[in-house]
Parts: C-alpha cells; structure tokens; sequence
C-alpha cells in the first residue's frame, strides 16, 4: 500500500474581516482544491488512483479548524482494477491573505493524528463523536497510513494497535477496502514481531477483501506478504508463486513500493538459494524502486543484503560500501534495529576480513544501542561475530562460551537460520580443541537446518566443517562425502554467475580448502587424483577471462551505462591527480592526504561496484556462465614437453606438499616437513636477507632448496626446465636463488618460470594469440610532471630513471625498424594504450608500485596528458587488447600481488595474463641500477634465439632460455655475481 505523506499539523487561524472577503476566501479555497485535485497533483493522493473526476466544489467556514473547509463531490478511478471509488471528501485549506492557498489538507488526517495521540479509548471515542461528518472509509485509510510510516521506524507494536483502531473505524461506516488494507497492516506489524501464523491469517483475509473490492494495490501487497511467510513455513515454490504474483500486479498498476518490496524478498530467496547474481539483480532492482517510490527502508534492505552478498563473495570492501549506505538510510527512517542489525552485519564483514579492531568498533556501537532496543536474536547474532573474532585469536574459551550462549538464545527464540550459526560456530570451537566428536553434532544439526532453509551459503560451510572432524576421526569415506557435497553445492553457487567476472574472482577466495581437503585426503592412495584436486582449485577465474570473454564490450552497454562508466573513471583520475598533487606539494598537509586517499579508496570500490554490475546485467554469449572445462592430469602431462617438469605446491591446513609430474612419470606428493607459519618466517627472512647480500644468505638458501625442492629433486635431475607452481608466500621466494648441496644456485642447472597452473599452460598450448604486426614497444623513463611526482600508495618521492631511458633505447634498437620507442614527455600513458595492441613485444622500463590491499590498482607509472593520470592500474590490462606473446615490467615489485585462492599472485602478472597475454617478465623485489644490463642482455639473447629470432613465431621457451642464460651472464660478473642483481626477475606465465 502507498504510504501518503499527508501534513496531520491543524490549521492555523484564519479572520474574515467582511461577509465578502469570506466569501472571497471559500471562492479561493474551492478553486485551489478543484484546481489540484483536476492536475492529480496533490501529494495526498499521489499513486491512490489513475484518474480524478471532479463533478464540484463548495467552501464553508470551519469551526474544527477555524479555517475554510472545502467538500468535494467527485469520483475516481483505481489503478488496475479500474473500479469507480469516492473521491475524500473533506479539505482543510490554509490561506495567505485572501488570493493564495499555502497548504491542502485531507481533513481525515487531522482527526486520524488526534485518535493515535488519544490515551484511551474514551478519549477516542470522544473524537468520533464530535466528528460524525469524517468520512469513516478515509479515516481508516489515513489511520493506516500513518500506522505503517510508524510500522517502518521498527515500532511493531504500536503500528498493530493503530491497525487495530484502523480496522474498528473501517467496521464502523467504512467500506471492505479499508479494512484490507487496516487488515494488511495488522499483518505486518505482527510480521515484524515473528507471529508468522497470525500475520500469514491477515495477509490471507486482507487479500480477499481487497480483490473482492477491487483493490489492487492492497492485493498485491498482500501477495506479497503471503509469500514471503509461505517461503518461511517451508514452501518455497509456493512462496515464489505468490511473490511473483505480487510483483506482477504492483508493476501493473505502477506502484513501485510494492514491487520493491517482492523485487527485495525474490532477491532474499535467490540469495538463500545460492543464485548470487540474480540476489544481485533483484537488489539492484529493488533499490530503483523503492527510489522512486521515495520508501528509504526497502532501499536499506536493499543495500544491506547486497552487501550480505559481497560478503559472500568475499568481496569486504563493497560488502562494506553497501552496508554502511544502508545503516545511514536506517537512521534516516528512525529504524534503530535496522541500524544495529547491519551494524553486526558489518562487525561480521570485518571479522571475515581479518579486521578485528575494526570489528570491535562496530560491536560496541552495538553494546550502547541494545539497552534501549531490546533484541534477543540481535543479541544473539552478536555474541556468534564474537565469538568467530575469539576463535581468529585463539581465545577458544571464550569463544565456546559465546556460542554457546548464541546457541541457547537462539532455540528458546526458534531462529532456525541463527541456530544453524551458533551451532556451527560452537563446533568449531571444539574442533579447534581437537575435541571433533563432540563437534559432529553441532555440526549435523547445521547441516539440517540449513537442508531445511534451502541455504546453500549455510549449508556447504557446515558440510565442510563436518567433513574436516570426519577426517580427523579417521573416518576417510564419510569425510570425502561431506566434501563432495560441499564442493557440488559451491560449484552450483558458482555456475550462477558470469564466468570470469569480479564476483567470480572473488567468490572462490574461502573455497579452495574444500579442493585441499580432497587433496588431503585421496594423496596417500592416489596421487593423480590428488594433483586433478589441486588443479581443480586454481586459476578458475583466469581460465574463465581466458575462455569466455575478459571484459563487457562497449557495444553492450546501453548509453546509461557507458555515461556511468565515463564518470566514474574520470572521477577515479580527478581523485587520484589531486592525492598526487598533496604529496609532491611543501609541507606535507598529512590530514589532506588521509582524506584524499580515504577518497581514492571510495572511488575504486565504487568502479568495482559497477563493474560486478555490468558482469552481471551483460552475461549474455560473451560472457557466458560457468567454468571452462579443466584439462585432466593425462591432458596435462601430455604438453609438458620429454625435458620438462612441474613441480607444484599446495598449502592444506598445517601440512604443506610439493607435487612432481613429468610427461614420462605420473605425479609424485611428498610431504615438506614444516607448517605454513614457520615457512613464511623463512621466505620473508629469505627476501630481506636478499635485499642486503647479507652473510647469512647462502646458508638460509640452501636451507630452503633442502627444504623444498631436495625432496623432488630426482624428477628433475639432467638440466630438465622446471615450471614452478607456487601457493601462498612460495610466490614471494626467488627459487633460482636457491642453492644446492655443491653450492650451486637453481639457475646454473635449471632453466625454469614460473605459472598460476598446470591448466593455464594447458590452454596457453592449445589457443596461440594472434601476431601483433610490429616487433618491439620501448617505454623508458617517462616524464612524470607534477602529477606522478610520488606514488599513489606509500607516499614515496619518484625521481627519473636515466638508466631505464638508456635501456628502453638499446631495446628499441634491438628489435630494429619494427619497434618504437617511447621516452620522456612523449610516454603518455594515453598514446601509450593507443600504441600497445599493435605489438608482439612490450618493454616498460619506468616505476612501479604495488597496491597489496587493491592489487588490481597496482601500477606502472607513465607520463600524465590529456585525459589520463600516468597511472597504468593493472585492471586496464584486461581491456587493452593488447595481442603481445610478451610483456616485460622492469620496475619495482611488478611480480608482486597477494595470492588470492589459487588464482596466484593477483597484480600486475595476473592481469597480463588474463588480458592474453602468455608470458611477463616481472620482478619479485626491488630493482638496482644493473636491472638495465640484465634487461639488455636478456633482449640480446631472446632476438638472436634459433626459436624466437627475426621472422619466426614467438617460442615461449625462448624467452625461459634467454632470461636464464642474461641471469647466469650477471651472475658470472664479479660486479654482479651477488643474487640481488639478477634474482629478482621471473618469467610467469608459459615458458615452454
């Protein structure tokens, strides 16, 4: 039902001086009111009828009001159902002077705020009987009304008794209409308050009333209620049905509350369902909506279950973007348990974030608001987001003691879906104790709850944790089942969404245990099977930007859409000039900074937001959904060439395992004898020692080549090229620094590179990329101008690179009349995408910076102009269309990224790889002044190659050859010899 915005205030006094200014007066008022009425303008009405019928108009003095009181004598027409209703009746009108009416009042709202100010019901009464003219139908309506703007505030009980008092007023003189909807209102404030039967009985009779008296909007209100409880007592499809039906009614008739309302609910089925996307899509539909209709709290639930879905997809930062609108929307309509719920929902966010003082924050907003909100299942949900921060500390009493408190709340208040938390939560407190038997319950009775809620989010988690104590227990078969199930479940969520997009990326992130566990479980007896797991879980994002489309194309956007686009990216650039400009400027205003970096990180995760959006409204053929088919393990050993050999890593748990697989042997897993923790102390200490050629380098490196790659070291004995497939730190250590038991590095017996997957190498083989027609681009020492005067992130003062200027030149002039070279003020970033698609080969000599929160910002810094910033993100490596064999970033930690679920190391490499290209040379740590002569010699060998030379097709192996062979000549040079001058660059990507 509309809620109107009718004023309730009386109006003020108002003096005839003469018999005919009076009549001057009720002249002026009638006209004001038939003329507003005749135009359908007058906000009291606003959406109640298609068209108005105004048969006449007279004014009266008003004794009630001491003003001018105009009666109407008119029909109208009902939306919809097109049935001829009464107009109301009774105006109030307050006018200025004699010529101008300032404000229009159906008279009924005035009474209808007096009856709820009324303390008893004699006082009521009272009021009735000094108002026999009030029309009894439109005063149940304005009671209603008024009884659901308190309804939204959150103030369930008293909207029931004004729906009570509505209902009362309707019996007496009132037609059917007006008790469906007083009818419909009782409904939903005892919906608010979780009496789901009684408000399923008053949707049911105030549906009956309204469609016998041709109320369609009541209707589909009622619809729409009906469903959403249907849904709740377990009958899904019923449910939908009766949604569905509500939207239908309420896009006929136009009434876009409504319709956000069903949008909102068929969003919350969907989400529970596991069909993320079309979650998305309904919220954004349910948003448009409720805007127009100017209903700020199904706008709130709107953003705040959008964010419930980024939190899904773990996607924090735009989970929190959503979150907070909503909360801000929540205070704006004085609904106090909706700010305190999205303020847990926020906590939770931060929590799974890994954000915990952040999270603390939120709880004790939350600890300050409940006195005055009394909330048992809030409470609840509380004391569970406590309890998972407890549980990331290592606290596991209190955490047990939490969650079993949560677990109480919540079976005394039959929350079936808060049930399934707290007791999956307070398993894996005794998990986390080892104490697995008496975890299996818990988490059983999760696994029920969550069958019975048709919730798939809930559902795989607590399938999964079952089949972690299964394993535990010794119980290998029930473990594996559990597992499969989960993963089926997961790999359905996934197929919902458009293969390769961001939420994709994104979603996969706390999944990949599910594939380590069956890792875990089948290595022992089946190797093959174990490394088919494994592979299953990497690169699932990348093959799908590789296989089914890397970006939207701009011919699929509607007008709309690209105007979004172009604002928000112009916004991003204004913002990130002006972060720019505070850093290079004197006296460095640190406050300013905050702010302005604040606003850099708020315009990213907006552009992020439209984004996923248009992944989502665009997955048609060219973005199709699910994932690409995995090679199997035969596929992939077949394109390992006869002198060749992977050797991969995989983290699961505490243990970690390195898997060796050649085209003549099938996989072999060893176990490496250390924990995760005690390896990533080993690997950062390695990197740091490395910075500063420390004494203590050789022998930490040889530690790790005995920790690592001795066990495997006989797959690749006889100088075989080894593909490395790190996992977590493992991408941050320089294997080819490794030293061996005769004091050898990696590098003087191995060729080798490095690749996200076995599966990537596979596609690679079989889908080459189209040749570029010209040989060599060669970017060097761009003119940074005031605007890259320091880094985006960190702060730091950039100065120019005469040494990379001297080496882009000798490059360009490797490659000879086919390359170009770019210096100085003419290495815009804007002629530089222009340039970029037409060539094989792409040089970026110039600085880097590597953004480890946003890793798809990270970036290579050019020169500014036009419409550009100088920042060359990593994420516009996907639209470039570049057609490049090779990409070689030669700055500062361009190889660096955060390893995101088996996607490997997301940045810069990531992205050049997703964008087609097939092999980057990137660096692992910062880079000297001799990275010119490994950069030069590297070229020299790669353009004088049998397999890469002038006039034949790019030969991976010769770019893995030609870095190798660049590495040992440094190495072999006392000016260089130590690793910090040559171990830092990598080839990531396919080299073979």
């Amino acid at each position: 039902m509309k809620h109107l915005n009718a004023t309730a205030a009386l109006l003020a006094a108002f003096v005839v001086s003469s018999s005919a200014a009076a009549q001057e007066a009720e002249r002026t008022a009638a006209a004001a009111v038939q003329t507003m009425l005749t135009r359908s303008s007058v906000a009291a009405l606003k959406g109640r009828y298609t068209c108005i019928y105004v048969r006449s108009a007279r004014a009266e003095r008003s004794d009630a009001t001491n003003g001018v009181r105009v009666i109407i004598d008119g029909f109208a027409e009902l939306p919809g159902s097109h049935a001829i209703v009464p107009l109301p009746a009774n105006w109030d009108v307050h006018l200025e002077g004699l010529s101008r009416a300032t404000r229009i009042d159906i008279a009924e709202a005035a009474l209808a705020d007096a009856l709820i100010a009324a303390r008893t019901a004699a006082e009521r009464d009272a009021l009735l009987d000094a108002h026999p003219d009030a029309d009894r139908d439109e005063l149940a309506r304005q009671l209603s009304d008024k009884g659901f703007a308190i309804d939204v505030t959150g103030d369930y009980a008293r909207a029931e008794a004004i729906a009570e008092l509505a209902l009362a007023v309707a019996h007496d003189g009132g037609s059917d209409d007006a008790a469906a909807r007083a009818i419909w209102l009782r409904g939903r404030a005892r919906d608010g308050q979780d009496r789901i039967d009684e408000a399923l009985l008053d949707y049911t009779s105030a549906l009956h009333l309204a469609e016998s008296g041709g109320d369609e909007e009541t209707a589909a209100a009622s619809l729409t209620g009906i469903g959403t409880l249907t849904m709740i007592k377990g009958d899904d499809a019923g449910g939908m049905s009766a949604v569905s039906s509500g939207l239908e009614r309420a896009l006929a008739i136009g009434n876009d509350r409504i319709a956000a309302t069903a949008l909102l609910i068929l969003g919350n089925r969907q989400q529970h369902a596991g069909d993320l996307a079309s979650a998305l899509r309904h919220y954004d539909d349910a948003s448009t909506h409720a805007e127009r209709a100017g209903d700020l709290l199904i706008n709130a639930a709107a953003l705040a279950n959008t964010g419930l879905v980024y939190n899904r997809l773990n996607d924090y930062e735009l989970s929190a973007l959503y979150l907070q609108q909503a909360i801000v929307l929540y205070r704006k309509t004085g609904n106090i348990l909706g700010v305190i719920r999205n303020l847990r929902n926020l906590a939770e966010v931060s929590t799974e974030a890994g954000d915990t003082e952040r999270a603390e924050a939120t709880l004790r907003q939350i600890d300050k608001l409940l006195p005055g909100h009394p909330d048992v299942r809030i409470a609840a949900y509380r004391d569970v987001t406590r309890a998972k921060m407890a549980l990331r500390q290592r606290h596991f009493g209190l955490a047990e003691r939490l969650a079993l408190l949560a677990l109480q709340a919540s079976r005394d208040a039959g929350d079936e879906r808060l049930t399934a938390f707290a007791a999956q939560t307070l398993g894996n407190s005794y998990a986390r104790r080892h104490r697995n038997l008496e975890a299996l319950p818990l988490y059983h009775e999760a696994v029920r709850l969550a069958k019975s809620l048709n919730d798939g989010e809930v559902y795989w988690r607590a399938r999964a944790d079952e089949g972690y104590a299964l394993g535990r227990l010794g119980r290998t078969a029930e473990a594996k089942a559990a597992y499969l199930d989960a993963i089926e479940t997961v790999e359905g969520i996934s197929a919902t969404m458009p293969g390769g997009s961001p939420d994709q990326r994104s979603f996969f992130q706390d999944k990949r245990i599910l594939y380590h566990e069956m890792f875990w479980l089948v290595a022992p007896a089946d190797p093959s099977e174990a490394l088919a797991w494994e592979e299953r879980a990497r690169s699932r994002a990348l093959l799908a930007f590789l296989s089914l489309g890397r970006t939207v194309p701009d011919s699929e956007l509607t007008e709309h859409e690209r105007g979004e686009q172009s604002l928000i990216e112009h916004r991003l650039r204004d913002v990130n000039e002006k972060l720019l400009r505070a850093r290079g400027e004197p006296g460095l205003d640190r406050r300013h900074v905050a702010e302005l970096t604040g606003a850099v990180k708020r315009a990213r995760v907006e552009r992020d937001a439209l984004t996923s959006r248009l992944f989502r409204d665009h997955s048609g053929p060219a973005l199709a959904r699910n994932d690409p088919p995995l090679p199997n393990v035969d596929e992939l050993r077949r394109n390992i060439p006869a002198d060749g050999v992977i050797i991969e890593y995989a983290v699961v748990g505490e243990h970690i395992w390195v898997i060796a697989v050649s085209r003549d042997h099938p996989p072999r897993i060893l176990a490496i004898h250390t924990d995760e923790a005690t390896l990533n102390r080993k690997v950062s200490r390695f990197v740091e020692l490395l910075a500063g050629s420390a004494p203590a380098l050789p022998a930490l490196s040889h530690e790790l080549y005995n920790l690592l790659l001795k066990p495997v070291a006989s797959s690749f004995r006889g100088g075989k090229t080894i593909c490395l497939i790190p996992n977590s730190s493992l991408w941050q250590l320089p294997f080819q620094a490794l030293l061996d038991d005769d004091g050898r590095y990696l590098i003087e017996r191995h060729p080798l590179f490095y690749a996200p997957s076995a599966a990537v190498l596979t596609w690679y083989a079989s889908h080459p990329s189209d040749a570029a027609p010209r040989a060599m681009l060669a970017i060097g020492n761009p003119s940074l101008g005031r605007t890259t005067a320091s880094a985006s992130t960190g702060g730091v003062t950039l100065s120019p690179l005469p040494g990379a200027e001297r080496e882009a030149r000798t490059i360009a002039s490797i490659y000879g009349s086919t390359s170009q070279l770019l210096t100085g003020a003419a290495a815009t970033e804007w002629r530089f995408k222009a340039l970029a698609p037409q060539f094989r080969m792409i040089h970026l000599a110039t600085h880097g910076s590597f953004d480890n929160l946003q890793p798809m910002y990270s970036h290579v810094v050019l020169a500014p102009g036009g419409s550009e910033d100088g920042l060359f993100e990593a994420r516009e490596w996907i639209g470039l269309g570049i057609h490049a064999d090779l990409v070689v970033l030669s700055g500062c930690k361009t190889g660096r990224g955060r390893d995101v679920s088996g996607e490997g190391v997301l940045g810069m490499s990531w992205a050049l790889l997703a964008a087609g290209c097939p092999a980057a040379v990137v660096a692992q740590t910062d880079v000297l002044d001799s990275t010119a002569e490994l950069m030069i010699a590297f070229h020299r060998r790669l353009a004088n190659s049998r397999r890469s030379g002038p006039g034949r097709a790019f030969d991976p192996r010769a770019a893995t050859d030609a870095l190798r062979e660049a590495q040992l000549s440094m190495l072999r040079d006392k000016r260089y010899a130590e690793p910090i001058h040559w171990a830092g660059f990598v080839l990531i990507g396919r080299g073979w």
